[in-house]
């Protein structure tokens, strides 16, 4: 079977970003073949406007965002990100980092620069947020 074949027999997933960036993924089955890793090249040869993420079944058997331990996550706009760097008079690299590869950074589609806000529960003040800036 062709790569190309393979490509379109799988399912490619267009996700919105409201600044008009389109996310495509890929879903793979767990086994990697030698038409799977064919497959997987011709998709990294087709992102010249949009970003691929490609995922395994067992990657989307559940979804991270509602695990337990893992808090609520948000990227925040361009003008919440300014307006956070000036209320605490910091550069972007004084920021807490997350790297591009974890698996709620995956989740969402964010890109280097992209900043989350992650609010967790507290026990003395009911919640703490904090921010996250994406590195590679």
């Amino acid at each position: 079977m062709s790569a190309l074949a393979l490509l379109f027999g799988y399912f490619l997933l267009l996700l919105y970003r409201p600044w008009l960036i389109c996310l495509r993924i890929a879903f793979f089955p767990d086994g990697s073949t030698a038409g799977h890793q064919r497959a997987k090249k011709a998709l990294v040869i087709a992102q010249d406007s949009v970003r691929i993420e490609c995922f395994t079944e067992a990657q989307l058997m559940f979804n991270v965002t509602k695990h337990s331990y893992v808090p609520r996550h948000r990227i925040v706009s361009a003008s919440e990100k300014e307006a956070l760097l000036a209320k605490y008079k910091i550069e972007e690299d004084k920021l807490p980092k997350i790297q591009m590869e974890d698996p709620v950074a995956r989740y969402f589609g964010a890109e280097v620069g992209d900043v989350f806000r992650i609010e967790r529960p507290s026990e003395t003040a009911g919640r703490y947020i904090t921010y996250r800036i994406v590195i590679r």
